[in-house]
């Protein structure tokens, strides 16, 4: 599918979905953003699925350090196609898939600029692309 595709979809969820605070996440896998190893294979979510939580950072490496929620890029600070663009750079770390969350919740500041982290309680996948 090509971004412009995920863009209108996104943007036609967005309309049919005004009480929600949406994100978009690149989605790695098995826990959050710590399944790029070798001997994990990659796990899609589904629409419906509560979004798997995030862990924090350290100098671009992981940690297990686990987060009470799950880390994306907050569609009321960015336009669709800025975090579209945001969200598809992280496929570097290894397959995925691009997800669109809606939280009942407006979620926190993560430690990146770029970062919303939405409480794993009030989240879930509205679509995958």
């Amino acid at each position: 599918m090509t971004n412009e595709l995920i863009v209108a979809k996104i943007i036609e969820i967005q309309a049919a979905n005004p009480a929600l605070y949406l994100g978009l996440r690149w989605h790695h896998g098995i826990c959050g953003c710590k399944t790029w190893k070798d001997d994990e294979e990659f796990t899609p979510l589904r629409v419906g699925d509560v979004a798997p939580t995030s862990y924090e950072w350290d100098d671009g490496e992981p940690t297990d350090v686990e987060l009470n929620g799950t880390s994306c890029i907050d569609l009321d600070k960015y336009t669709v196609e800025e975090a579209v663009k945001m969200a598809t750079s992280y496929d570097d770390y290894g397959p995925g898939q691009l997800v669109l969350l809606g939280s009942k919740d407006a979620g926190w500041m993560g430690q990146d600029v770029c970062e919303t982290v939405f409480d794993i309680d009030t989240t879930t996948v509205l679509a995958t692309f």
